[in-house]
């Protein structure tokens, strides 16, 4: 067997089994009961997929597609969990199974784009950062729409530095199409052709007639990915929108907008929820607070989604409402403490140290890669986080920093392995 494809092998079980444990473990403290696998949005995913599938459900019960409005969420997780449903019949234990496959496949992917940009050795440090990183133990398990959509992401990203080492034009085509199509999951990535558009340009900012054919071969086969679901949701709903969510945050993004252009034309009562507004933040605070107001975000780890696994209580109201008045992280580590016993604040100091690797090492990456004149890698990778960190604005929920772990482990791989190099 060749080493190349050993390695790959190796990288998805060493992706795959941590979780696999991780599940059965799960479900022999929930006597087998894979409910705890649902969070806030997991119904709807799951109950989507069930009337696509035609099936009754075992936890929930069939999903009654009655609504006159758009959908809140794009359709593909949905439609690819139904698949499986017909075949083997609804299931939260298979859907947690088939997200372990994805995010697995995702770490191959890795591995391969890691190869590409960088080296080997780097490559594998990258796929095994991201097979490890703490709050990925536990979103992969959740019944949620992150690993289909990574997935894409990570497909559309192979393919498009393909295009740039190698310039053919295929591999452009089947970059925009599987970021059009990871649309089709989730909304989230609407404007990555923006990133990918950036990088051609910095490529060929000297070839125009190169720019020229690119370009426009780039936008015409991302808007041919999205057109059929756009199309049927206008003959079906009246919308052109991808989505439910997509047309509401719009709305409220753009009503933002004019409330501060022209308040004047802002609607009656205000804006819904205008502390959510990214924009506003960005405009209010320094960058420093910003961070800080989302450390949940970018300093996540899963811990309490794991505790909630793992039958511990801390999903009630009067929890939830005690864990957001915390003020720092010894207080949390109080909090963990109190619920759960003192195992679990050492697996959390552990976490927090690898996430805070991650960072240092990311960092340390981009000072090497601009020092080796590396600039359109370095570029393409920041570009990625800073399109990721600005589309998730929400800032309590470390779950939407899943899309933004590859980068960062590629980053961190690359800078672990030049170090080890450098001895």
């Amino acid at each position: 067997m060749h080493k190349f494809t050993r390695t790959i092998i190796f990288i998805f079980f060493i992706s795959f089994l941590p979780r696999v444990i991780l599940l059965g473990a799960v479900m022999a403290k929930n006597n087998g009961n894979a409910s705890c696998f649902f969070c806030a949005d997991s119904d709807r995913y799951y109950k989507r997929a069930i009337s696509f599938s035609g099936k009754s459900g075992v936890y929930l019960s069939p999903y009654e597609d009655t609504e006159k409005t758009l959908p809140w969420d794009p359709p593909l997780y949905s439609l690819f969990l139904a698949v499986f449903f017909k075949l083997f019949g609804p299931s939260p234990l298979l859907a947690s199974f088939l997200n372990i496959m994805l995010f697995s496949i995702c770490a191959c992917v890795l591995y391969k784009i890691g190869g590409i940009i960088f080296d080997e050795r780097a490559a594998f440090m990258a796929a095994a950062i991201f097979s490890f990183y703490p709050s990925l133990l536990i979103f992969t398990l959740l019944i949620l729409i992150e690993p289909l959509f990574t997935l894409l992401i990570l497909i559309g990203a192979y393919f498009f530095i393909l295009y740039l080492k190698r310039r053919k034009g295929l591999f452009l085509i089947l970059s925009a199409a599987s970021t059009g199509l990871s649309n089709w999951a989730k909304e989230a990535a609407f404007f990555l052709p923006l990133v990918m558009a950036i990088v051609i340009l910095l490529k060929h900012i000297k070839q125009p007639k190169a720019l020229f054919r690119t370009l426009p071969l780039l936008m015409a086969v991302y808007i041919i990915t999205l057109a059929p679901l756009s199309i049927y949701n206008y003959n079906k709903f009246g919308s052109y929108w991808l989505s439910g969510k997509m047309q509401h945050y719009f709305s409220l993004r753009y009503f933002d907008f004019l409330s501060r252009q022209k308040p004047d034309l802002a609607p009656p009562g205000g804006i819904e929820n205008p502390k959510n507004s990214l924009a506003l933040e960005i405009n209010l605070l320094p960058l420093k607070r910003y961070f800080v107001k989302r450390k949940h975000f970018f300093g996540g780890t899963g811990t309490l989604s794991m505790l909630r696994v793992f039958g511990y209580d801390i999903a009630n109201d009067e929890t939830g409402r005690a864990m957001w008045q915390l003020k720092g992280p010894f207080e949390f580590l109080a909090f963990i403490r109190q619920k759960a016993g003192m195992r679990w604040v050492i697996y959390q100091c552990l976490a927090w140290i690898f996430v805070a690797c991650v960072y240092i090492t990311s960092f340390l990456a981009l000072l090497v890669l601009f020092f080796r004149k590396k600039y359109l890698e370095a570029i393409f990778i920041i570009l990625m986080i800073a399109y990721f960190s600005c589309v998730y604005y929400y800032p309590r929920n470390s779950r939407y920093f899943y899309s933004l772990t590859p980068f960062f482990s590629l980053l961190s791989g690359y800078c672990i392995s030049s170090l080890a190099k450098e001895r």
